[in-house]
């Protein structure tokens, strides 16, 4: 006997006359649907239990979020990164950055995001494994190098990623079983990284196999010592870094880098330079940035219809249509729709060229041709709490203080450099010049010389660079 299996038609999932983008939209939904609903229903069931007050919400690729039952599982993909660049966004509104490149590295990639104007880059028809799909989907590049990417000798150079250690068994120098080359394996050795403090102390790092790492891996084949094949293990990652961010993106004047995730401040000053980028901004909770990032959106949902024939009367239809699906949405998030707030749009489809019109009244605008296709959309929002940024750049007038220093190979030579905890600072802006070591219990950086940092009241760090022969 055959199990009985759900049945969507794919016109059902997503409003695309396109109809190979339109099945593999409905085919990648189908293969994401059954580990999600298990998943977090199940999550969803705790909660419950626990008598949570709160429904749990699924943040999407979108940048909206909604209740578990509401959520197509398609906009789910990449949603994580995604939270980055609305942190992004809401730092770049506040702080008045024309155009913010986003870099948040890990411990497998480096995840590339741009937002401009105060919009997130975004491509209408969104790639999954490089497949168009019929959805919206913010343009977030992911690239194979992270703080636990390996790194071995590759004929003449380095290779650097894709693959890696992972969180377990880790680098070697996490004495968890890993012998592979990482980058924090050479920090390590480069004495970037304090191998008691690590992790906010929890986790002791083991200098001895990341020096037995860095050699078997790459000392050995290159007859170079530990240092010299740390350094060039740091040359090839920075190296890394910066192409994927080169491939993604122009470099301007006016782009500053926002450096996060656990591994993107390490030596975020070398991969501005290498992009000519000369300013850079590290959030207060970098290490954290793209789960803090998610708490910038609002519940909501899109919903959309082709007109059946392009007139007035047929748009009426369809808007009263909507309407009333987003009544029925909304109330099942809990609100009423006279609460949400309604934007209405009209996409426009004529001879394989899409164009995207605001709709504010009940008639089509002038001008369309009677073959266009035209797709009204409507999306529902209702506005939550967010988090409120603070702090301001330029008003530091008392240097920061260091209470230790640390031994570190860089230009060339072993330095002993100060020590920054943003913690130890006083509550309001301070500033240092470089070179220095600026950390906190999840993530370090090396701040190289001709740069400065800047630690404003919200522990927001700003890099700017203090030099002017950059060149783009």
């Amino acid at each position: 006997m055959y199990k009985r299996q759900p049945l969507l038609f794919s016109y059902e999932l997503a409003e695309d006359a396109d109809d190979s983008r339109r099945v593999w939209t409905a085919l990648f939904n189908a293969f994401l649907h059954p580990a999600m609903e298990r998943f977090l229903y199940s999550a969803e069931q705790k909660l419950r239990e626990h008598k949570a007050r709160n429904p749990l919400l699924i943040f999407r690729n979108d940048g909206q979020s909604g209740r578990v039952a509401r959520t197509t599982a398609i906009r789910t993909y990449s949603s994580g990164p995604r939270g980055g660049l609305e942190g992004g966004k809401a730092l770049a509104a506040h702080y008045n950055f024309p155009r913010l490149l986003t870099m948040d590295i890990g411990g497998t990639t480096t995840d590339i995001g741009l937002i401009e104007r105060d919009d997130v880059r975004s491509c209408r028809y969104g790639r999954v494994e490089e497949v168009e799909t019929s959805f919206s989907l913010c343009d977030i590049v992911s690239s194979g190098v992270g703080g636990s990417s390996i790194i071995k000798t590759n004929g003449n150079g380095l290779a650097v990623g894709p693959e890696s250690v992972g969180g377990e068994p880790g680098p070697a120098c996490f004495g968890l079983g890993g012998q592979e080359a990482t980058i924090t394996d050479a920090f390590l050795v480069l004495g970037l990284l304090d191998a008691a403090a690590f992790f906010g102390g929890e986790l002791k790092l083991d200098p001895e196999r990341a020096k037995a790492a860095v050699m078997n891996e790459v000392g050995n084949d290159k007859s170079l010592s530990d240092v010299e094949a740390a350094t060039a293990m740091e040359s090839a990652w920075v190296t890394k870094v910066a192409d994927g961010l080169r491939q993604y993106t122009d470099m301007t004047p006016d782009t500053t880098l926002a450096a996060f995730g656990g591994a993107g401040p390490f030596v975020v000053c070398k991969v501005a330079e290498a992009l000519g980028i000369n300013q850079v901004v590290i959030p207060g909770m970098a290490a954290v940035f793209s789960a803090f990032g998610i708490g910038f959106s609002d519940i909501g949902h899109c919903y959309e219809a082709t007109l059946d024939s392009n007139d007035d009367v047929a748009l009426k239809t369809a808007l009263d249509t909507l309407a009333e699906k987003a009544r029925r949405g909304m109330f099942g998030e809990g609100f009423e729709l006279e609460e949400c707030r309604l934007e209405r749009s009209l996409r426009v489809v004529e001879n394989g060229v899409e164009q995207v019109h605001p709709l504010s009244g009940e008639s089509l605008p002038a001008g369309l041709s009677a073959d266009a296709q035209i797709i009204v959309s409507v999306n529902a929002s209702r506005e939550m709490p967010h988090s409120q940024m603070q702090g301001s750049f330029g008003d530091a007038a008392q240097a920061a203080q260091s209470q230790t220093t640390r031994r570190i190979y860089c230009d060339g030579s072993w330095q002993e450099l100060p020590v920054y905890r943003i913690s130890e600072q006083p509550a309001h802006c301070v500033t240092a010049e470089g070179p220095a070591v600026l950390e906190e219990d999840f993530f370090t950086c090396r701040i190289d010389a001709d740069w400065r940092f800047e630690i404003n009241e919200a522990r927001d760090v700003l890099l700017p660079v203090s030099y002017t022969h950059l060149t783009l």
